[in-house]
């Protein structure tokens, strides 16, 4: 039996929602925006937390 297809992340179906590839990720505003606002509830790429500076509660509860 062949594995099953990967599921992409919500971020993944944001940044496909607003149309842009991995390379304009930190470009853009609507996207931080979005990724300010879910931090703490959804993945988000460490290496754009990092780019935005935006810190993460390893202790919040609003995790899915």
């Amino acid at each position: 039996m062949p594995p099953a297809p990967a599921l992409a992340t919500e971020f993944e179906l944001q940044a496909k929602q607003l149309q842009l590839s991995p390379e304009m990720y930190a470009s853009s505003s609507v996207l931080r925006i979005w990724c300010e606002q879910n931090r703490n509830r959804i993945y988000i790429p460490e290496w754009l937390l990092a780019e935005w500076r935006i810190t993460v509660d390893p202790y919040s509860t609003t995790a899915a």
